[in-house]
């Protein structure tokens, strides 16, 4: 490579050494760090793979393919990679192209897939919403909750090779996200689906606890919730921020307009909460 990637965009070093990432939309997943090593998934129409770079100097480490034959556009991949652990070896949980597959951090031997998350081959489904994790359980939405289409999938960590018929825990069709990914807390998960519904799930048998809604309007949720000291933050598209507190119940505790539109999900830290609109970073306490 021709410049560390911490000295330049990842992506425009990505298409100089292995040419145009083709995404019908633009590039959307992160890398993560694990170790020295900077894992980075390159997840799209073409030739698809996750690779380790050493963070210290760029070069490739490991890369392993990943190439499925699936419906159109469910190999453009905007999620980002789930550092977990695999019995005694720090390991990465992919998602995309209608399978999930878990990779070892240190020299990419895939440890484990599963499939059957699309039986009936729809096409359009990009996976966009990144999967959460709740103890050994990862929660993996699945279709398009803005074509009514939503889906949650859940499967257990660990295992060896295919596992799909041994590690999928359980699937919904009736509630499901798009863009905004699951977030899990205190031992439940979160959905923040794409008209503003709010639902609680148990990631151990997909049963609901409740569900309810953010007041509604035309706009969509696109950044994903955050949850701090028990309060979940949502942002809406035109620039409503909402906080609830959850757990037991659900109770809608404020409204604020940042006037602006937001895409980018609300960070808290130090009792406060940082919020990028299209113009303006916000700081609230």
């Amino acid at each position: 490579m021709k410049c560390q990637i911490s000295d330049c965009n990842h992506s425009d070093i990505l298409t100089e050494e292995f040419g145009a990432q083709e995404l019908y939309w633009d590039q959307g997943s992160s890398p993560v760090v694990v170790g020295d090593l900077l894992i980075v998934p390159r997840l799209h129409g073409g030739d698809s793979w996750v690779a380790g770079f050493d963070k210290k100097t760029g070069k490739i480490r490991w890369k392993q393919a990943r190439n499925y034959d699936v419906p159109a556009e469910n190999d453009n991949g905007y999620t980002t990679p789930i550092p977990i652990r695999h019995n005694d070896r720090d390991a990465v949980l992919v998602w995309c192209s209608d399978h999930v597959t878990t990779y070892a951090a240190d020299d990419g031997t895939l440890l484990w897939s599963c499939g059957g998350f699309n039986p009936k081959g729809n096409k359009l489904w990009p996976p966009i919403a990144t999967p959460v994790l709740s103890g050994d359980v990862a929660v993996i939405p699945v279709g398009r909750d803005d074509r009514k289409q939503g889906q949650i999938h859940a499967v257990k960590l660990g295992g060896k090779g295919d596992v799909t018929s041994t590690h999928r825990l359980w699937e919904r069709d009736d509630f499901g996200v798009f863009v905004a990914s699951p977030v899990a807390y205190d031992g439940r998960v979160y959905l923040l689906r794409n008209n503003g519904g709010v639902v609680c799930l148990d990631p151990k048998t997909g049963k609901p606890y409740w569900e309810e809604r953010l007041p509604r309007a035309a706009d969509a949720y696109y950044a994903s919730p955050v949850i701090a000291g028990g309060i979940l933050y949502a942002a809406r598209e035109d620039g409503m921020v909402f906080s609830a507190r959850i757990g037991e119940t659900f109770e809608l505790l404020g409204e604020n307009d940042m006037e602006e539109q937001i895409l980018a999900s609300p960070v808290p830290f130090d009792g406060r909460l940082l919020i990028r609109g299209s113009e303006h970073l916000f700081c609230v306490k």
